[in-house]
């Protein structure tokens, strides 16, 4: 009699745990809340706009509104979230499991990102890695445009912490590089990037005329593509250059009318010809001839 009545009292002991485990399940675990807030700068109070969020380490598909509003829905238990975003430390904070306490399903959490200064230096030269020779290119650092010189140098500075480094030529396949973290030390020292070329080199070669009898022009200079060269004593002139696609031409010379135009330079060779305008004498220089002549005569 007695084993039976233990045996009835552990059934019911199992029975009443199994529906209080239900009842905390549906209270709590099982349910879903949403977490909301808004993220800003701690100096001035002003919403940030595309702040990266972390759940518990693992990055989230969502980011923060212009108002600096987001919001996420949650189960019950012990999270760590974080926010990041260039040119801030990284903020957050944790949820515990008492933090989520039904019949209550809004959990309201703000959080300030303070910003920090550029001090990081990237610096390096941008390589044709056919020619050897330096590459003039628009670069990305992380948010900031910036462009190399004509020999391919080029120097900026950016937040610390992850830096995205992009460069886009119309002669060379794009190129992108991410220095994390843990190989931000690469940074310390100048960089050399290489740039893969679409085509080969371009030349151009032609000649420059006087376009009323076009007698060859010498001693003229020829300007594509930031590359200059002088015409020879037949007019002619020759290039090689970095760069394809569309480029402006400029040619000038003592006495005629300098010329500039827009050309278009296809892979391998490319002939053109120039033709300028002798310059129009001003009143002065005319006067000035015809005193000279009267003074001869």
């Amino acid at each position: 009699m007695r084993v039976k009545f233990f045996a009835i009292f552990l059934i019911s002991m199992a029975f009443f745990a199994a529906g209080a485990q239900a009842a905390y399940a549906k209270s709590s675990g099982g349910f879903r809340f949403r977490l909301s807030g808004y993220v800003s700068c701690l100096k001035d109070s002003s919403p940030l706009d595309g702040v990266s969020i972390k759940l518990n380490g693992k990055k989230q598909k969502i980011k923060t509104a212009p108002s600096g509003y987001y919001e996420m829905n949650l189960t019950a238990g012990k999270y760590k979230i974080s926010f990041s975003k260039n040119g801030y430390k990284d903020g957050g904070f944790s949820l515990e499991s008492t933090d989520f306490e039904f019949p209550e399903t809004e959990i309201s959490r703000n959080a300030a990102l303070e910003p920090v200064e550029k001090s990081l230096k990237v610096r390096g030269r941008l390589i044709d890695r056919v020619s050897g020779e330096g590459v003039r290119a628009e670069m990305r650092v992380n948010d900031e445009i910036i462009i190399s010189g004509h020999d391919g140098y080029f120097e900026c500075e950016t937040f610390p912490g992850e830096v995205s480094l992009k460069v886009y030529s119309k002669a060379h396949r794009p190129y992108g590089k991410t220095f994390k973290k843990s190989n931000i030390y690469e940074l310390d020292k100048e960089l050399e990037i290489f740039l893969q070329r679409y085509t080969l080199f371009s030349t151009a070669e032609g000649v420059v005329m006087e376009k009323k009898n076009s007698a060859p022009v010498y001693e003229a200079v020829v300007e594509i593509a930031g590359k200059r060269v002088l015409t020879d004593d037949r007019g002619r002139f020759f290039m090689e250059i970095n760069e394809s696609g569309p480029q402006k031409l400029v040619c000038s010379r003592d006495g005629f009318e300098k010329v500039t135009k827009a050309i278009k330079l296809k892979a391998g060779r490319n002939k053109i010809k120039i033709y300028l305008n002798i310059k129009e004498k001003g009143l002065i220089e005319k006067l000035r001839e015809k005193y000279e002549k009267e003074i001869i005569h």
